[in-house]
């Protein structure tokens, strides 16, 4: 799993990331999710300031969290990502909205100076915390559940929007 791309952007009071993660078709969580699994994953992001005199800052860390599983009386995928939810006809159509992060609000803008530099970071995982406990077993082991990306960091300028 790696990163498509990835940016933070102002919109009206907020910081917005959006990102999209990229994922081989993968027949072995499939065949969980048809079976009944709920499979849960987790987005987690962070934004630090660095200090010459210590460690960096951290100044926001958000995660959110996302649920995958087949709902086998209606024969539909359902994605649910904190509070909402949704159904899908295909579990590859499930899969890439679940994969596509958008307008997800990460920071207000008092929470950042304007003109000021911090480094973004991003990261897309199964949260096998919250697997039942025989699959977390499985899931240490198993090339098929490995569904981590490498944390990805970029800088940007904090920016707000002019209130024109």
């Amino acid at each position: 799993m790696s990163f498509r791309y990835h940016e933070i952007v102002p919109v009206e009071q907020h910081y917005v990331v959006n990102a999209s993660v990229e994922l081989q078709p993968n027949p072995r969580l499939q065949e969980l999710v048809d079976g009944g699994l709920s499979i849960p994953f987790v987005a987690e992001f962070t934004i630090t300031r660095s200090r010459w005199y210590w460690l960096d800052e951290t100044v926001v860390e958000r995660n959110t969290s996302f649920r995958l599983f087949y709902h086998a009386l209606t024969r539909q995928y359902r994605l649910s990502i904190g509070g909402i939810h949704r159904n899908f006809s295909s579990f590859d159509d499930a899969l890439r909205a679940m994969l596509t992060l958008r307008n997800w609000a990460v920071a207000e803008h008092g929470n950042l100076t304007d003109g000021e530099t911090y480094n973004a970071s991003l990261r897309f995982r199964l949260d096998t915390a919250q697997l039942p406990k025989p699959f977390q077993v499985a899931a240490l082991g198993s090339r098929d559940l490995d569904l981590t990306t490498n944390w990805v960091h970029w800088n940007f300028v904090a920016q707000a929007l002019d209130p024109r």
